[in-house]
């Protein structure tokens, strides 16, 4: 995206460089029974926020 829209660049680097893997998080410190052992987003979802519907 910063090469279409370079007056942008710094913004958009920046973001990117704060993004994180929540999927780590999950993996590395938090741990449900109801996962299934797995930590994809179908799985985690369901647990932490049970009302939301995929």
């Amino acid at each position: 995206m910063s090469a279409m829209y370079p007056d942008k660049e710094s913004f958009l680097l920046d973001i990117n460089e704060r993004m994180v893997d929540l999927e780590n998080v999950f993996k590395a410190a938090y741990i449900d029974a109801r996962f299934e052992g797995s930590t994809s987003i179908k799985k985690v979802l369901p647990v932490v926020f049970p009302s939301h519907k995929l």
